[in-house]
C-alpha cells in the first residue's frame, strides 16, 4: 500500500500566491512560481520536503512575473518565462538564475525541452516561436525563430525511435555470447561496410523535430533544422492535444 505524507511548502515570502509548480521529472525537487503585491513575481525551487534550497538567488521582480516553468529532462536545469519575455535559467551547483538573451518581448506561455534536453523551444503570447540550442557549457544558444502569428497552444516533440538493425545486431551479439552458432555464423557473414553504414545512421542522440498545436487550429511541423511546414489546417477549431505515435509516420 502507498502511504502520502503532506508536508507545508516554507515560501520566503508569507503573503506570496503560488501560480505555477513544476517537478522534475527525476530529481526530488520542484519548482514554484509565485506573486505577492510586496515583491511582485519570484520563482523559488524546493526539495521534497517543501524546504527552499539554499545559496541561491532566487529571481525576483517587482513589475513582472514568471509565466512558464520547464525542467531539463535529466539534469538540473531550470527554464524560466516571465510576462515581459525575458528568460532565465538556473544551472545545478549555481547561486545565480542566469539571464538569457532572446527575441520574446511578450509573455512568454509555453517552454519544452527534446527528449534528450539538447534542444529547447519558447513560445510567447504573440505567436513567436524560438529554438534553442543547449549545450554542456550552461550555454542556451537561438538556433530559429518563427513568427507563426496566432496563439500556441501544445508543443510535442518526437521520441527517439532505435534503429531496427542495431537492435537486431544487439540480439544477434547476445545470442553468440550464449552460444547459438547460427547467430555466430550471421556475425561472421555480416557485411563490415553496410553494418558500419547502418550503425552510423542509426547514432541520433537526440530528436528535434516537434509540433506544435495553434488556437485557431493549425499545427506545424519542425525538422532537426528548425524548418517550419504547415502540415494540418482545421476549420478555426483549436488543437486540444498532440499525441506523436513512436512507431507510426503520425
Amino acid at each position: 500500500m502507498t502511504l502520502y505524507f503532506d508536508s507545508k511548502v516554507q515560501f520566503i515570502d508569507d503573503d506570496a500566491v503560488s501560480t505555477i509548480v513544476k517537478w522534475h521529472p527525476v530529481e526530488p525537487i520542484f519548482a514554484v512560481a509565485s506573486y505577492s503585491s510586496d515583491r511582485g513575481g519570484s520563482v523559488t525551487i524546493f526539495d521534497d520536503s517543501g524546504e527552499p534550497l539554499r545559496d541561491i538567488s532566487y529571481p525576483v521582480q517587482s513589475i513582472s512575473q514568471a509565466t512558464a516553468l520547464c525542467w531539463h529532462p535529466d539534469k538540473r536545469i531550470l527554464s524560466t518565462g516571465w510576462e515581459n519575455g525575458e528568460l532565465y535559467i538556473w544551472f545545478n551547483e549555481h547561486r545565480e538564475f542566469a539571464s538569457v538573451l532572446g527575441p520574446h518581448k511578450a509573455p512568454i506561455i509555453l517552454m519544452e525541452f527534446s527528449e534528450k534536453g539538447s534542444r529547447m523551444v519558447t513560445a510567447d503570447s504573440m505567436g513567436l516561436l524560438t529554438g534553442w540550442r543547449c549545450n554542456g557549457q550552461y550555454q542556451f544558444l537561438t538556433m530559429f525563430s518563427h513568427d507563426l502569428k496566432d496563439t500556441l497552444l501544445h508543443i510535442t516533440f518526437r521520441r527517439m525511435v532505435e534503429n531496427q538493425a542495431k537492435i537486431e545486431l544487439s540480439n544477434l551479439t547476445k545470442a553468440a555470447v550464449a552460444g547459438d552458432e547460427s547467430a555466430l555464423d550471421t556475425l561472421t557473414s555480416w557485411r563490415p561496410k553496410t553494418a558500419s553504414r547502418n550503425m552510423v545512421h542509426s547514432i541520433v542522440h537526440d530528436n528535434h523535430c516537434f509540433y506544435v498545436g495553434t488556437q485557431s487550429g493549425c499545427i506545424f511541423y519542425l525538422n532537426q533544422s528548425g524548418s517550419c511546414l504547415e502540415v494540418y489546417k482545421s476549420n478555426n477549431s483549436s488543437i486540444t492535444q498532440i499525441l506523436w505515435h513512436p512507431k507510426g509516420s503520425n
